[in-house]
């Protein structure tokens, strides 16, 4: 929680005020992917560094992809609103059922294929954030 925290607060701006913002979250969400999928197999010290980078890189990269409707030319300040309401509703019924109706069904009870899952989610996810942050106005890289 702590590393989600403070990757709310300190990735955005960072990442926005870079050229390439485009790549810069590609790499972080597949950074927060290998974070989450040493979470199961690691020590005590690796578990901790794992959720820590798992959190801090995977929050900043939500906060981030939260601003970006505005910054498409045909969305802009004036859709905005409704163009926000509709990426959190889609975010919170992918929070539910892919966890719920895809990961635990695959898992089969086995703790590390679950995060195995959930990173591969993560991996997916970067992709499509690379993807949208390319076409965003401004930030194209």
């Amino acid at each position: 929680m702590i590393g989600a925290i403070l990757g709310s607060i300190f990735m955005p701006p960072f990442v926005l005020g870079s050229k390439r913002t485009a790549v810069f979250l590609l790499g972080a969400g597949l950074l927060a992917a290998l974070g989450m999928s040493v979470i199961p197999v690691g020590t005590a010290a690796l578990i901790y560094a794992g959720s820590f980078i798992n959190g801090f890189l995977r929050s900043g990269v939500i906060a981030v992809m939260m601003a970006l409707p505005v910054m498409f030319p045909e969305i802009g300040a004036r859709y905005a609103g409704t163009a926000g309401g509709l990426a959190v509703t889609m975010e919170l019924i992918g929070a539910v059922v892919i966890p719920t109706y895809i990961i635990v069904p695959l898992g089969k009870g086995n703790l590390i294929t679950y995060f195995v899952l959930g990173a591969l989610c993560v991996v997916i996810s970067s992709v499509f954030c690379f993807l949208a942050a390319k076409g965003a106005g401004g930030h194209q890289s």
